[in-house]
């Protein structure tokens, strides 16, 4: 998967939208939920297009759950 898959909204949906999860962004503690949702709900209807900050999001995000595991609050 790379940054251009995720113009794809299924990709979006299947692979961003768990893994940057209000929850999960809230036990992390470094990202604002409300604001990386923003992002997402934009890229999703087209509004904006925020494939670059979501997939540096999505990839930290999946980085800190292997390398850290998901009990890893930072």
């Amino acid at each position: 998967m790379s940054a251009a898959s995720l113009k794809s909204v299924g990709t979006v949906s299947q692979c961003t939208r768990p893994s940057l999860a209000p929850e999960r962004l809230r036990w992390g503690g470094l990202f604002d939920p409300k604001a990386v949702g923003r992002l997402v709900d934009q890229h999703i209807a087209g509004i904006r297009d925020h494939d670059s900050a979501l997939w540096t999001l999505l990839v930290f995000e999946l980085w800190r759950l292997e390398y850290l595991g998901a009990d890893a609050a930072l």
